[in-house]
């Protein structure tokens, strides 16, 4: 098996319970080596584990960190949950204005992108609502009309064929508009998977520390955004750090990106990722190309072929194992390290993401072994 390649069939979904990891070659013949817990008790005291999360803008960083804290700290009580009701009620209001004026814009194109002519007085409402309206629950009868905007067939088919990043909805939009007539009744309070989905903006450094099976991990999100960037190195200059979790939203192939409209999404990762790999000092990392989910709803509908940074891709763009086998390749190009693993993840899925986290413990463990000079690679 060459470095950075998958082991791929039946045999190994059903070893790992799902999307799970491949590792390069060196990593491979290694497995077998295991550090168990007698081992790492014998390594002394116990330390702090410095995990830091990077990659790019809407990269889904946040919502892996809300997921591992609900996996290993367990869920938020109601009162924590109820200061999530705003963010949840913005984020609604907030796409379903980009639906509308994205409907209009491309509308005035092409007719069959225009909402019909009777939701006309339903989206006056709507908007002077949102003008008006105070902090606080949406009205049912606002639900309702978002429920009908949502569901028109022009609306729709404008949202699912115009990537436009000043109109585009977040990844959780179609979530949250299922969900509509639940999140307007008076006493609507946030459950988990609300607040898993919802955009979390990260500016400046966030962290948060949990345990797990007695080792304590400290986990620092830092914001994507490109003016946020410069905040990066500082987390490194300590030489404290024991592994980066670099995400990749795999989704974002034909995915405009909001900070530079000339390259997707997944080119802005590629070009992020290089430049990790060159400025950073060395440290384990575990690539997770995330969004698996709406990977794979696309790839029937659209070319990955369409991404200039995909387009020497020779195969049938419709199979799933050759195009992701392709997209791991050509970020294997740039880190060519023998330590390192790579996932595909669905970070609103708490099953992938607890198998991601297990794999994620065992080579942050066996770098800490090495380090002490208790295992020999």
């Amino acid at each position: 098996m060459s470095p950075g390649s998958r082991q791929w069939g039946a045999p190994w979904f059903e070893e790992t319970g799902g999307m799970g990891a491949w590792c390069s070659s060196a990593e491979a013949t290694n497995m077998g080596d295991r550090p168990r817990e007698r081992d790492i008790k014998k390594s002394g005291e116990k330390k702090t584990l410095k995990l830091v999360l990077l990659g790019p803008e809407q990269s889904g960083k946040s919502t892996l960190m809300k997921q591992l804290l609900r996996i290993h700290n367990g869920a938020l009580d109601s009162k924590t949950r109820r200061e999530y009701i705003e963010a949840v009620n913005n984020d609604m209001l907030q796409n379903m204005v980009r639906l509308i004026e994205k409907s209009e814009h491309y509308g005035g194109k092409d007719a069959s992108l225009m909402y019909d002519d009777k939701l006309t007085d339903d989206i006056k409402t709507m908007l002077d609502f949102i003008d008006n309206a105070a902090e606080g629950p949406i009205e049912e009868a606002i639900g309702k009309i978002i429920t009908k905007i949502w569901t028109d067939p022009a609306v729709q088919k404008c949202h699912e064929t115009i990537s436009d990043p000043e109109y585009d909805l977040d990844d959780s939009a179609t979530y949250f508009y299922e969900n509509v007539q639940r999140i307007c009744k008076t006493d609507f309070v946030p459950n988990m998977e609300d607040v898993i989905r919802v955009r979390w903006r990260t500016t400046g450094v966030y962290q948060e520390t949990f345990t797990v099976e007695d080792h304590v991990f400290k986990l620092i999100d830092l914001g994507g955004q490109r003016s946020e960037r410069r905040k990066w190195k500082s987390c490194f200059k300590d030489g404290d750090v024991n592994a980066v979790l670099f995400m990749v939203a795999i989704s974002g192939f034909n995915v405009v990106c909001k900070e530079d409209p000339s390259m997707t999404q997944l080119e802005e990762a590629y070009e992020l990722f290089k430049e990790f790999t060159k400025e950073y000092p060395p440290v384990a990392t575990i690539l997770i190309l995330n969004k698996f989910d709406l990977f794979v709803n696309k790839i029937p509908k659209v070319d990955i072929t369409d991404c200039p940074l995909l387009k020497d891709f020779k195969g049938d763009c419709r199979d799933i194992e050759e195009t992701v086998a392709y997209i791991e390749q050509v970020f294997y190009q740039i880190h060519c390290s023998a330590r390192w693993y790579c996932h595909f993840s669905t970070a609103t899925d708490e099953a992938m993401v607890k198998h991601i986290f297990w794999d994620v413990k065992d080579t942050v463990l066996q770098n800490s072994l090495r380090k002490a000079g208790i295992l020999i690679s």
